[in-house]
């Protein structure tokens, strides 16, 4: 009997740390997309004219699959040498993608299935550079993975009647909610900042033929360990994003991101693109970068029906951005004399 109750312990035990095992949070990391979890070289200790390895693995923590992704060592170029050969190394070494190469999709993380985004691996293989006789050489190099992202977020702005919220404050009452905004997981994001929350709306105005206007800041912002890459430019500082903003709910978009409405129209939509505005989007090319523009949105009479107290807005946004983190590891090259081996 007692030999029984030990086993039934111990069987207990074990579905216990079984099932503390499977109750592991799925990684997600709310500010990012694709992450590198390690990139080391191995061995980081060489003499000159030995192997080294460059390992490299990343993962998708974000909201979202990132898609063309390429992985690429830099600090190799006209310095280290390849395996198999006498040359240095020329270009870029790209793995997954490259020029007219699109490269593979990494699946986000699934919260609701406990699955954890999708990992890849890459390893270089090169040779170390010449190094002088005598000397010891620290030499550093980066990996970079380039990806393409998307984040998606909403802002809900509640517009109360003038008089209506009078009769709240009377009661000693307050408008629920007045302003929310919440953005997808990822490095790229939207924040509205002064906004006057709730919207108070003046019927009285419409009757004489006026709009009611709302004006706010609108920032992108990179919260991002990365930056934010446009191809089509030189270096990797210069980047950029398109997208949109629509509105929906009585309101429509008065001069937003440099987009004016004529007098009558209703614009309830407002395609981003950096090369039409005049925008600065460089200062998003560093973590944690922001920028800010202004917006205004309107009421104009015939929107806002007379009988009515409150109404939710809604601004909805997709971003769509090629974006890179980058990792950086070190090698000690011991330079060998002319007898210990040729060059």
């Amino acid at each position: 009997m007692k030999k029984f109750i030990v086993i039934a312990v111990f069987a207990l035990m074990a579905v216990v740390l079984i099932s503390g095992c499977t109750q592991e949070k799925t990684p997600v990391n709310t500010d990012n997309g694709l992450v590198v979890l390690d990139f080391y070289a191995d061995p980081a200790q060489v003499e000159e004219n030995e192997f080294v390895n460059f390992i490299l693995n990343v993962q998708n923590v974000g909201g979202v699959d990132a898609t063309n992704v390429v992985a690429e060592l830099g600090g190799v170029q006209n310095q280290w040498r390849y395996i198999n050969s006498p040359g240095l190394v020329q270009g870029p070494l790209e793995v997954w993608g490259g020029p007219g190469v699109t490269g593979p999709t990494l699946e986000a993380p699934n919260e609701m299935y406990n699955q954890p985004g999708e990992t890849r691996q890459q390893v270089w293989m090169l040779k170390t550079p010449e190094v002088g006789e005598g000397i010891t050489l620290p030499a550093t190099v980066t990996a970079y993975v380039t990806f393409d992202y998307v984040t998606t977020g909403s802002m809900t702005l509640k517009a109360v009647s003038k008089d209506y919220y009078r009769v709240l404050q009377g009661k000693g009452e307050e408008v629920t909610n007045p302003f929310i905004i919440v953005n997808s997981n990822g490095p790229l994001k939207i924040n509205a900042e002064q906004i006057a929350a709730p919207w108070i709306v003046d019927p009285v105005k419409f009757q004489a033929g006026m709009p009611e206007t709302s004006s706010f800041l609108v920032k992108f912002v990179n919260v991002g360990d990365g930056f934010p890459y446009t191809t089509s430019a030189s270096g990797r500082q210069l980047g950029s994003l398109t997208g949109f903003l629509r509105i929906y709910g009585p309101a429509s978009f008065d001069d937003c991101l440099g987009v004016k409405a004529a007098p009558g129209q209703a614009v309830t939509e407002i395609i981003i693109n950096p090369w039409d505005m005049d925008m600065d989007w460089v200062k998003l090319s560093k973590s944690r970068g922001e920028y800010p523009v202004g917006c205004t949105i309107k009421i104009v009479p015939g929107q806002w029906p007379v009988t009515q107290d409150e109404a939710q807005i809604r601004i909805d946004f997709t971003l769509d951005y090629r974006y890179y983190v980058k990792q950086d590891t070190q090698v000690t090259v011991r330079g060998l004399s002319r007898t210990e081996a040729p060059r």
